[in-house]
């Protein structure tokens, strides 16, 4: 060790070893109780008054919820190691935390408040002048230069240490699967994965085969397009629990209508033609492999926003309102390209007016059209909640119909028509995910198109004027299509020769 540093292991070298020992595990004790994160108080720097004012309601929230908690919990857990010592000892100490808990909530989110209160005239002065936040300090934003620090990192090297330990911790959690649970091996050998294989594993699977038979990689191949149907078939069944249990007890499944396996390709895992666009959904990262950690997911989230807004800047700057109407017609002819279709000209339309409003006198307009925008991404979140719940509902009385008609072969139809409600309610919330992963994508792009420094302002002027045409030419293309993407997967089913009961809720 050097003369002038004296690190903790140099410390430990000139003091004897209990002594050692003691200063260390006071030193770690003095870290935990100091670390706040663990019971979801704190977070990062407040950049204003408001924001402060939602730290300091979350912390006081949070700090009354650990503070009941504790009441109740802490006499059980005592009672539990120590009888009726135990018990009493708990009380006292639940009584003290249901104290001290929601102080500290309290006190660190007036702490909160009062640095948003400090730190609201920087936060005036930088968003007046264009700048943002890149989670450090205020700063002009460049879109070339976002894109030159991270679209040459690869994700997977960059991540590998992580990767691997993820993958470790999940070793001997997974459950396995036994071979004499399953009774046909033919949907399995179609996907290439053994019986035992995770969902996980299964959603790969299909996600790489079905990338490679895709028919817009395999045009006039009637061979390709073939199996491609029947991966299609394989994997609704497969990623479905209770069609799945079906299957490997049965070796079949009961009549159950499918949709078209381009359909839900492109509805699950995104279409090629949307690429430049809205770039690779977050399922399809998904399911190139389960033991991805968080931060490399996040990582390739903001190469995906980067890159969607540079191919956006580059597509504006020759757009006109007849190649949009052009492109917007081509995209629409791919399986529910209508769909996705109107959810990017939705995206873009908004943005543009938006920036356009408020740079407008009081800039009312963009501010009335942000409070819109927030209140259809609650509404979006909302309807995908219900839709989970309802998907969870049509399972369990899916299940329930199809043990009543072991024995009653009249209950038979109703527990197909059950099935088959069962995987249209799967496919609303497939699609719900995926709006609310395109929209989110989509915003964070225009966000970067519109305030992009390395242009000037006239030019970002420009660019949200092009928006507002592209956005139109997309939302006028999709209203060429009468039908609501709910009632295009009903039509779906209705082709393969089931019309099964089906919401129309937008």
């Amino acid at each position: 060790c050097g003369p002038q540093v004296w690190p903790a292991s140099c410390k430990a070298r000139t003091m004897p070893a209990e002594e050692a020992r003691t200063e260390a595990r006071t030193e770690a004790g003095t870290e935990e109780s100091l670390d706040l994160s663990a019971l979801g108080l704190g977070g990062p720097p407040v950049r204003h008054i408001g924001h402060g004012a939602l730290r300091l309601v979350k912390n006081t929230a949070v700090g009354v919820a650990c503070g009941v908690g504790t009441i109740i919990a802490a006499p059980i857990i005592g009672a539990k190691e120590g009888g009726a010592t135990g018990f009493a000892q708990g009380m006292v100490n639940g009584i003290c935390g249901g104290i001290a808990l929601p102080l500290i909530g309290v006190a660190t989110g007036l702490k909160d408040l009062c640095e948003g209160v400090a730190a609201t005239p920087a936060f005036v002065e930088a968003t007046s002048a264009g700048k943002e936040w890149d989670g450090e300090k205020w700063a002009f934003y460049d879109l070339t230069k976002e894109g030159a620090e991270i679209l040459e990192k690869d994700p997977a090297e960059e991540f590998a240490a992580a990767r691997q330990k993820l993958k470790d911790e999940r070793a001997g959690q997974r459950e396995e699967r036994t071979e004499a649970q399953v009774k046909n091996r033919e949907y399995y050998d179609l996907l290439q994965v053994e019986p035992h294989a995770s969902d996980g594993q299964i959603k790969k699977a299909y996600y790489k085969l079905a990338l490679r038979l895709h028919p817009d990689k395999n045009p006039g191949d009637a061979r390709a397009a073939e199996k491609f149907q029947k991966l299609g078939e394989a994997y609704q069944v497969l990623s479905n629990p209770t069609l799945r249990a079906q299957y490997d007890k049965q070796g079949s499944v009961d009549e159950v209508s499918f949709v078209d396996s381009s359909t839900f390709f492109a509805m699950v895992f995104g279409s090629e033609q949307f690429d430049e666009l809205v770039g690779q959904l977050k399922l399809s990262t998904y399911a190139q492999d389960e033991d991805m950690p968080s931060e490399e997911l996040a990582f390739r989230q903001r190469q995906r926003e980067v890159k969607c807004a540079t191919n956006l800047a580059r597509l504006l700057e020759t757009v006109t309102a007849d190649s949009a109407a052009r492109l917007a017609t081509t995209l629409s002819a791919t399986p529910f390209g209508a769909e996705l279709v109107g959810v990017c000209g939705y995206v873009y339309e908004l943005a543009g007016y938006k920036h356009l409003g408020r740079n407008k006198a009081l800039g009312i307009e963009g501010h009335f059209l942000s409070l819109k925008q927030k209140a259809h991404i609650a509404g979006t979140k909302l309807e995908t909640v219900r839709d989970f719940a309802r998907v969870a509902l049509k399972s369990q009385q899916a299940s329930s119909a199809e043990k009543k008609a072991a024995d009653d072969q009249n209950l038979k139809v109703l527990a197909e028509a059950k099935h088959s409600e069962a995987m249209l309610s799967f496919l609303e919330v497939m699609w719900r995910i995926t709006v609310v992963d395109v929209e989110s994508t989509l915003r964070a792009a225009c966000h970067k198109v519109l305030y992009d420094h390395a242009v000037s302002h006239e030019a970002r002027l420009k660019r949200a004027r092009d928006l507002v045409v592209l956005g139109e030419a997309f939302l006028a293309c999709k209203n060429k299509h009468p039908l609501t993407w709910q009632q295009s997967l009903k039509q779906q089913f209705a082709d393969t020769g089931r019309n099964a009961s089906f919401s129309e809720d937008a």
